[in-house]
């Protein structure tokens, strides 16, 4: 999918490697989707009786 992104892309569209990273990552990852992940990150925490590596386990699903 991005290297079809990519193929389609008008060489005149983008001049310098920080406007094409800041544009694909605008496109495959848009604000509202790194806004939801962020709130659950900041909300995790090691349940009760939870052992650590089931809840770095847990965190990564959300990763």
């Amino acid at each position: 999918e991005a290297k079809t992104w990519l193929d389609e892309l008008n060489e005149e569209t983008i001049d310098a490697w920080d406007e094409l990273q800041t544009t694909f990552i605008s496109l495959s990852f848009p604000p509202a989707l790194f806004d939801r992940i962020l709130r659950e990150i900041r909300a995790i925490s090691q349940h009760e009786n939870e052992s650590l590596t089931d809840a770095w386990l847990r965190m990564k699903e959300i990763l």
